[in-house]
């Protein structure tokens, strides 16, 4: 059966984890805000032709320097000293590598499926950047109304960008039951990854305060 994406999870805060340094890279000078948030999805059951269409992950490990996730274990005290157990990135290598990919990803996910730009009602990707999310969208032919930007509110949540993407689009009603979304993200190792969904056409509530959609 197909996969539907519902949206609310658990708490996660990037901030501490991230040099300082590294972090100014993220989200453009003067739009820093504190980097929490919380994301997660949960899958279910769908009728054919709704939920989860398509998928594909990539990794490159030569990249690997450009966006590193932390120390090779075990970490030592020096290493905590030295502030090695942060994650660390070289932004410009970063972006220069998303440039390349963004449209890459966007032509896998068209192609699977046999769809146009145009067919694409909202793009949620991960946020490191918002005005580089922007600039890769429009390059790839997007509109500026299909793309869903949370960054230069809740800066860079990391993993948690692209569900807490999902919940600001499906609660302020630009994803709405039969909607397309295309879901794009990128992390560290370096690795990309794209998903199809189609919103389902049905909502229900599991419990008050929860919604699945």
């Amino acid at each position: 059966h197909p996969a539907q994406v519902g949206v609310h999870g658990q708490a996660r805060q990037l901030g501490g984890a991230v040099q300082p340094a590294a972090q100014r890279l993220q989200v453009p000078v003067g739009q820093q805000p504190e980097q929490r948030g919380d994301g997660a999805v949960v899958l279910g059951r769908v009728p054919a032709g709704e939920g989860l269409l398509g998928s594909g992950l990539h990794a490159d490990g030569t990249l690997s320097e450009i966006a590193v996730g932390g120390p090779r274990l075990p970490i030592s005290p020096e290493q905590i000293e030295r502030g090695e157990h942060h994650a660390t990135m070289v932004g410009s290598a970063v972006a220069k590598t998303m440039r390349t990919v963004f449209p890459v990803l966007v032509k896998q996910a068209l192609q699977q499926r046999d769809l146009s730009i145009e067919d694409i009602d909202q793009v949620v990707c991960h946020q490191a950047n918002p005005n580089l999310v922007m600039e890769c969208a429009r390059e790839a032919g997007f509109r500026p109304d299909q793309v869903v930007i949370t960054g230069d509110r809740y800066g860079n949540t990391s993993a948690a960008s692209v569900p807490i993407g999902l919940d600001v689009a499906v609660t302020d009603g630009r994803i709405r039951p039969g909607s397309l979304v295309l879901m794009l993200s990128f992390g560290a190792g370096m690795t990309w990854a794209w998903s199809l969904t189609r919103w389902i056409s049905r909502s229900r509530t599991m419990q008050e305060g929860t919604r699945w959609t």
